[in-house]
């Protein structure tokens, strides 16, 4: 059915994105990659439907779909929203999603069983650097506030240093920059050398995250990578930084079912909603081990949540 331009939709259910996200590659059969924070579907249905002129720049395409996505209830940033409320069962279930959970459109690039992907996350301290042309000191900011209150929820140590130093690395790049450094990543695999092309040349992704784990059943992640275009302004430069990173420390794949969270493609929740936090601190859970399977894990994970001590601790109101 055709409507005009400015014409509500009838009801507001999940956007369709542009952006895929692809597997963590394996070292091995240690961690997987991720990528993709946000995409840009909203903005381009638009301009496929004629609503709105063709922008001139990608700058210019980010900010108009930033704003759609406002206008339309999205990119919220509620720690505890009202209309969102979730059990311990909920987030049993959610954790088991984030973790372990493969979305549909991945499992093709896996070379092996989803069923064996393991529990990842950092257990050394993590060395930050921002690089590139495109660094700004909002961005420093914006990173070190991320990363501060990521090493409340995991206890981890987050130390910013120079880029030869870190061990994950956050480039946030022009476009002029962008060929060079995708140089240096394209070419260690078919798949970095796919998204890293999109990233150059279309506007999905605009940002996208690599990390790896140690290699056989390890599971811990080792050193990460981010990429960001310079192009991306607020709100969506700093739901770039804030997912990726986020994303990176082990809580890697998105569901659709998995609310309130940034853990979810619709981009409903652009900052770490509680529910967040709290799957966050179960992963990072002393009894959990990076290198568990699913099964492993889950059984653990319900005993931890069922203790009243770490209830104590959650932000959740179970």
């Amino acid at each position: 059915m055709s409507r005009s331009c400015g014409e509500p939709p009838a009801r507001m259910g999940r956007l369709p994105s542009l952006i895929r996200r692809a597997p963590r590659h394996r070292r091995g059969v240690g961690g997987l990659r991720r990528i993709g924070a946000v995409g840009v579907a909203l903005a381009a249905a638009a301009l496929l439907n004629g609503c709105i002129s063709p922008p001139s720049s990608q700058a210019e395409s980010y900010r108009r779909y930033a704003t759609l996505m406002q206008e339309s209830g999205r990119f919220r940033t509620e720690a505890a929203p009202a209309d969102a409320p979730y059990s311990a069962a909920d987030l049993l279930r959610n954790f088991g999603l984030v973790i372990f959970k493969p979305e549909a459109q991945l499992e093709r690039f896996y070379r092996y069983s989803p069923s064996a992907i393991r529990l990842s996350r950092w257990e050394r301290p993590v060395r930050y650097a921002l690089i590139g042309d495109g660094v700004t000191h909002a961005d420093r900011r914006t990173v070190d506030a991320i990363t501060s209150r990521l090493a409340d929820l995991t206890q981890r140590a987050f130390l910013p240093t120079s880029g030869a130093d870190a061990n994950l690395k956050i480039f946030i790049v022009s476009e002029l920059a962008r060929e060079a450094l995708a140089r240096r990543v394209k070419g260690r695999s078919t798949f970095r050398g796919s998204i890293t092309e999109a990233w150059i040349n279309t506007l999905n992704p605009p940002c996208f995250a690599l990390f790896e784990t140690t290699a056989r059943e390890g599971g811990e992640i080792t050193r990460a990578a981010i990429f960001i275009k310079a192009e991306l302004e607020p709100p969506l430069r700093e739901a770039c930084l804030l997912e990726e990173i986020t994303q990176s420390m082990g809580p890697t794949f998105d569901h659709a079912s998995v609310r309130p969270s940034i853990f979810n493609d619709d981009q409903e929740f652009i900052a770490l909603t509680r529910h967040d936090e709290d799957l966050i601190k179960l992963l990072y859970h002393p009894r959990l081990k990076p290198g568990m399977t699913r099964d492993e894990a889950m059984a653990i994970a319900r005993e931890i949540i069922s203790d009243e001590r770490f209830r104590a601790r959650l932000g959740a109101r179970f």
